[in-house]
């Protein structure tokens, strides 16, 4: 079967301790077993999906590679960061697909921290040394996401309008003309 899907790498290592991973079959555990063939497969990627399945893919940068599924999530396409797709190790992404850039990192903040103070000093270094970054909360994830669904349903809406207003001039040149 053919078809198209977000891949997204992570580092099994550290992500447990600052990412709360919704799984379908596996544990956090599942993350230290991946190894060099490992992927984790989201529900949104494939409902049949099962641990030891194979999966063949060939990607973006023209490579043919192959991947043994090692544990199923159930993130959510819609609002979860790691879902819809496949998750594979960093090292991996970096080999077969030749990404090069990290879309996000997550932090988890000592105990005790005060996350206002934390926040605006991460904000601070940020902008001195990577002023294109940005910290965001979960909430504003999920919010900055439902934008860009959004304005996919505002153009769907412009076009529905448009579409409307088309059908109305039929109508009435339609009714002018066969009064005329």
């Amino acid at each position: 079967k053919r078809s198209t899907t977000s891949v997204s790498g992570i580092d099994p290592a550290t992500l447990a301790q600052t990412y709360t991973l919704k799984w379908k079959d596996g544990s956090d555990t599942t993350l230290s077993r991946l190894g060099s063939d490992g992927v984790l497969a989201d529900v949104g990627f494939s409902k049949s999906a099962k641990i030891g399945d194979r999966l063949r893919m060939l990607t973006p940068s023209g490579r043919r590679v192959t991947y043994t599924v090692r544990g199923l999530l159930d993130e959510g396409s819609s609002f979860g960061l790691l879902g819809g797709g496949l998750v594979l190790p960093n090292a991996r992404l970096r080999s077969d697909f030749d990404a090069k850039d990290d879309s996000f990192v997550f932090l988890r903040f000592a105990d005790g921290a005060q996350p206002t103070q934390t926040r605006a000093a991460i904000d601070r270094l940020l902008k001195a040394r990577f002023p294109d970054a940005e910290t965001q909360d979960r909430e504003q994830v999920k919010e900055a996401q439902a934008g860009q669904i959004n304005q996919l349903l505002y153009l769907i809406y412009a076009l529905l309008a448009l579409s409307i207003i088309v059908a109305l001039f039929g109508i009435v040149l339609t009714l002018a003309l066969s009064i005329f």
